[in-house]
């Protein structure tokens, strides 16, 4: 068995004890732990000797056998991708953003996901949660409201071809102007689901988020997440670039705004690594 089974010794002679139908055996649990044993991994390397010295009856070590070689399902799952409450009471998901090592001693992992940057919120009192997440609900609503009108401006920045009014628009092949007013449809429509969902995700806070628990808080963070993450992708960057068009589009010389946009670009780098 490889050193991987996260679970603790109690929930494995617990759901060795279920197994049997006998109450859990807390004394054993509590030896082991005094021994220094406390995960699954380690059960597995016992030898009958070491069974012996625990003092559990013949029918527990071997339902404690089976269990460490076919885990029910009663069981807390090994899974180290699955979420499980550590002593301290933290989330997997919260321990790694602590930076606190795994169940079975390995560095903690990097969560790469957009909705890291709220977990602080969870290191707050439960009274103050609500305040918080509706006040990131309503900034990501107003951020996204205030250029919602942004993207017309860029619009019609081409001029049309003469015979831009056929008769039949289905046969006309497209232009550059028909892409680049495709691009300003795309990121006003983006950024308006994102205003909408900002809003609704604040009503819902406001409803039911009094006393808010982790797995509320946590549920929450994941669409403030994705919504933080479509107005970058979606609306941050095409505006920017449709704003570097317009102007090199008008400009009679190139040369300048190419250094502009690679100071611009330098200090994207060096900004957007310290964040």
């Amino acid at each position: 068995l490889e050193e991987r089974d996260s679970r603790t010794v109690e929930s494995v002679l617990n759901a060795a004890a279920k197994r049997l139908g006998e109450p859990s055996t807390p004394t054993a649990v509590r030896q082991l732990e005094a021994n220094g044993v406390k995960w699954a991994w380690q059960m597995a390397h016992f030898s009958e000797a070491d069974w012996d010295q625990l003092g559990v009856s013949l029918g527990l070590k071997t339902a404690a056998k089976a269990e460490l070689s076919d885990p029910s399902v009663s069981a807390p799952p090994a899974n180290g991708t699955q979420e499980y409450k550590a002593h301290g009471g933290f989330t997997d998901r919260m321990r790694r953003f602590l930076l606190l090592p795994e169940a079975n001693g390995r560095e903690a992992k990097p969560l790469r996901e957009m909705s890291a940057l709220f977990l602080g919120i969870l290191s707050i009192p439960v009274a103050d949660r609500q305040s918080l997440l509706l006040a990131l609900c309503e900034l990501m609503a107003l951020v996204s409201g205030l250029i919602l009108a942004t993207p017309f401006d860029l619009s019609g920045m081409f001029p049309r071809p003469l015979d831009s009014h056929a008769a039949n628009i289905w046969v006309v092949p497209p232009t550059l102007a028909d892409g680049m007013d495709a691009l300003v449809a795309m990121t006003f429509l983006i950024d308006l689901h994102v205003a909408v969902f900002a809003v609704t995700l604040a009503i819902y806070v406001a409803a039911g988020g009094n006393q808010a628990d982790d797995a509320f808080c946590e549920a929450v963070m994941r669409v403030l997440g994705n919504l933080l993450e479509f107005f970058t992708v979606g609306v941050f960057f095409p505006l920017l670039c449709l704003c570097f068009w317009r102007i090199f589009h008008h400009a009679v010389s190139p040369y300048p705004m190419l250094a502009n946009i690679v100071i611009v670009l330098m200090f994207h780098h060096i900004v957007g690594g310290r964040v």
